[in-house]
């Protein structure tokens, strides 16, 4: 029985396609179409955000607190200041400073210079607190208004 050579005449063609596409193909890892490249910073809006507990929260002691900062470089306070580096500190029933202020680091404040995002908070008495977090350079200078946030929560016991 006699078959047609069509099948075969295809194979052929795939291979051949293939064997040139290895021998004369593109051997740089270049992608054809490359996208933009972009910096974690150029993506990230600056801001500092209390993620727990959140505004109007009933908490009780220990009260764990997290926080987040992005669009700055975040360093512990181990070198010179440089714009946009810095580390986060906490304010106990205190709003902001004025822009330009430098911290006492004294408590009940809490300066997270390790470069840490959470802490235990030191016990706190019932009833309503104000913290505030504020992203501040290595040497506690509060540069950026913008770079932070309060939230008020309640302590139940």
């Amino acid at each position: 029985m006699k078959q047609s050579a069509l099948p075969l005449a295809v194979i052929v063609l795939v291979v051949a396609l293939l064997a040139y596409a290895v021998v004369y193909g593109r051997h740089d890892d270049t992608p054809v179409n490359p996208s933009p490249q972009r910096s974690a910073a150029a993506t990230l809006s600056a801001q500092a955000k209390f993620v727990s507990p959140l505004n109007g929260t009933d908490v009780a002691n220990p009260i764990e607190v997290r926080m987040a900062i992005g669009g700055v470089k975040f360093e512990p306070a181990t070198k010179s200041p440089a714009p946009g580096e810095g580390h986060l500190y906490l304010i106990i029933d205190g709003g902001p400073p004025s822009q330009g202020s430098k911290l006492s680091g004294q408590r009940p404040d809490i300066d997270l210079s390790d470069a840490s995002h959470d802490v235990t908070l030191p016990a706190l008495t019932q009833g309503k607190h104000r913290l505030t977090l504020l992203f501040v350079d290595s040497a506690d200078v509060f540069q950026n208004s913008l770079l932070t946030d309060s939230v008020t929560i309640n302590v139940t016991g």
